[in-house]
């Protein structure tokens, strides 16, 4: 007699196949209610690098900046904000070169003055204009910008503004090494400093500028799994689950062997001899200008400032710079933003983008009190 088996049974590939697909299905279907209902954040991934049309590395001073009177669409999981230039390429309002006001700041730095990740009315220096009234003249830009790009854009374009006042803002998680040549293709158009046989430091390029890399977008790989993490949710929470576990994992691994990883004392002394090297010039540029460098912390600064003390080589260094110059002050914002987070009760992360590490709109508020506190509150 002939045993009969089921469809189940001749087919158990099919079977397991069928099973795991029903799995992920419902997998799906549950991380999408628990996104409804605003359990679980489901961040939108740019499948095309729409900053491609707002930055290159079109200034033959010093490389990346803004192409003038554009606009860019830019996203990411944690933020979604429109960034516009205005004719000479800043990420600002339209300025005019000459004004008859008493107090007028131009303010040098990266992409955190630049404002990644908010809209305009949310970022530090609008804010502190709202605040006192005072224009600040944004040049800030991303794209790796170094101190010494800053001091070139300076001489070549800010310092054309009429200004009283000139905010640096300092990131030693990265401008060091934005000033290393090795850190970036030799076809990249970016200005370095190397130093000559007499010990002294030289600017120098890598590539002629009619010969530099031209911009390249996403590839179709990279746009492929972004299109996927954006269309199916359970892949978008697996992605970001990774992310914050690695981050999470380096951070114990730091802990468990004693190492306090801060950015401001990750840096040698040809890295600072660079980095005062650009601040050294512009201080020169603007002997008349009341000069502030600003210290922008990240969060592993905070964990040092928590289980060490405060206690910093960069913030001793720039000290022993700014005291060899009458118009030269120095701001760590690190305790500013601690206060600010104390005096919130929020904790330190709410001050940062999570997906970015940028600021979000609150740390720029806490950024921009800073600023007017030190800058603007202060006895002259």
């Amino acid at each position: 007699m002939t045993q009969t088996t089921s469809w189940y049974e001749r087919h158990p590939r099919l079977t397991m196949t069928a099973v795991y697909a029903l799995i992920l299905v419902c997998a799906e279907l549950l991380v999408r209610a628990a996104a409804a209902a605003g359990y679980i954040p489901i961040g939108n991934f740019p499948t095309t690098d729409a900053t491609k049309r707002f930055y290159g590395d079109n200034n033959e001073h010093f490389g990346v900046w803004h192409y003038p009177n554009r606009e860019t669409h830019h996203f990411a999981p944690c933020y979604d904000a429109i960034y516009q230039s205005n004719s000479y390429g800043a990420r600002d309002k339209e300025r005019s070169r000459h004004s008859d006001a008493a107090r007028r700041a131009v303010v040098l730095g990266d992409s955190f003055v630049e404002g990644i990740g908010v809209n305009a009315e949310q970022r530090m220096t609008d804010l502190v204009e709202a605040a006192t009234g005072i224009e600040q003249l944004n040049f800030g830009t991303s794209g790796d910008f170094s101190s010494t790009q800053e001091w070139l854009l300076y001489r070549e374009l800010a310092s054309k503004f009429d200004h009283s006042d000139v905010l640096l803002f300092h990131l030693p998680a990265n401008d060091f090494r934005d000033n290393n040549p090795s850190n970036f293709s030799p076809g990249r158009y970016r200005p370095y400093l190397r130093e000559t046989d007499s010990g002294n430091l030289e600017l120098f390029y890598t590539v002629d500028f009619e010969h530099r890399d031209k911009p390249k977008g996403f590839s179709t790989a990279r746009a492929v799994r972004r299109t996927l993490y954006n269309n199916i949710y359970l892949l978008n929470v697996i992605r970001r689950s990774a992310q914050i576990y690695n981050k999470n994992s380096v951070a114990t691994e730091s802990e468990s062997s004693g190492e306090l990883q801060s950015t401001y004392d990750r840096f040698s002394d040809l890295d600072l001899k660079r980095l005062l090297f650009g601040y050294e010039n512009i201080a020169e540029l603007a002997p008349d200008k009341r000069f502030t460098i600003f210290i922008i912390p990240r969060q592993s600064d905070f964990d040092k400032l928590h289980k060490a003390g405060y206690d910093f080589r960069i913030v001793k260094e720039l000290q022993k710079f700014a005291a060899q110059h009458s118009n030269v002050e120095v701001v760590d914002l690190l305790p500013h933003l601690q206060a600010y987070a104390d005096r919130h009760k929020i904790d330190i992360d709410d001050l940062y983008l999570a997906c970015d590490g940028h600021w979000t709109a609150q740390g720029n508020q806490a950024a921009a009190e800073a600023v007017v506190e030190a800058v603007y509150n202060s006895a002259e």
